[in-house]
């Protein structure tokens, strides 16, 4: 344990080199400018429901922009030790190898965990401008200003709880599809196979939406987050994709990091 905590210490020093901080920020931020842009656009008179606003931000994050993400930032987080050949060196130091796979891939689990609570923390925003434009009828903090101090109330928490459940769902479902790309990008040194890969499973997955292949939304790992968000938002029968997610994910990572652990570095 000891030896796993200070190899990933040392992934979060060298994270703070490159952009992965940004990008798991960015993320989220873009998928609310899309959906705002999307809501202020139209003409509609009647206020948008916070279901269907929140569906569409759950839908363009599990089918796109979280594949994508995954993809982009272990092909990052590798491409630290790919670049310069750095595997000999982190493969001579004192600490087991299993140590330093396995700080790599929690590293970028809790990214995409955090870049995931992420658009949770911004939908208040995205509310409170869709309240000053569109007439969106529910807020969640309300200020009261007194004299002296001003006071807050919290109101219609359950909205953001259920957003909550939805997006821990979404995450669990895309542990699968993370392993996948966490060792492929681990596995090999070009940058554009792992690229590849997620963009392809990105244009599979949307080409099994369209023929509503409910087999391919059960099992292929891209489509698993979206499964989890039809089955938690609309009571779709995807219940077991939630569940194999998250169970093959990890089992994947397991036999991930043994792979790469046991792999001679010429």
């Amino acid at each position: 344990m000891k030896h796993y905590l200070h190899a990933f210490y040392a992934e979060v020093l060298k994270m703070r080199r490159t952009m992965a901080f940004w990008i798991i920020l960015i993320a989220p931020l873009l998928v609310h400018a899309l959906i705002l842009a999307s809501f202020l656009a139209r003409d509609a008179t009647a206020p948008p429901d916070w279901q269907t606003i929140s569906q569409n931000i759950f839908m363009l994050w599990a089918t796109f922009t979280l594949p994508l993400l995954i993809t982009l930032l272990m092909a990052m987080l590798a491409g630290m030790e790919h670049s310069q050949n750095q595997w000999k060196h982190l493969y001579a130091l004192p600490i087991p190898r299993g140590a330093i796979i396995a700080a790599k891939w929690s590293l970028g689990a809790t990214l995409i965990g955090l870049s995931s609570l992420l658009v949770i923390l911004i939908m208040p925003a995205t509310f409170f401008i869709l309240r000053q434009f569109k007439g969106f009828q529910y807020q969640f903090i309300v200020l009261q200003f007194l004299n002296p101090g001003i006071n807050f109330q919290f109101q219609n928490l359950s909205i953001l709880a259920e957003c909550l459940k939805i997006s821990a769902g979404i995450y669990a479902a895309s542990l699968l599809l993370f392993s996948i790309q966490a060792w492929v990008s681990l596995r090999w040194q070009s940058f554009i196979i792992p690229n590849l890969l997620g963009v392809l499973g990105v244009i599979f997955n949307l080409g099994m939406m369209i023929s509503v292949l409910e087999a391919g939304l059960k099992y292929f790992p891209w489509s698993l987050p979206m499964a989890a968000f039809l089955t938690l938002s609309e009571g779709e029968a995807y219940q077991s994709s939630i569940l194999f997610g998250a169970c093959g994910g990890l089992i994947l990572a397991l036999l991930g990091i043994f792979n790469q652990a046991r792999r001679e570095v010429l």
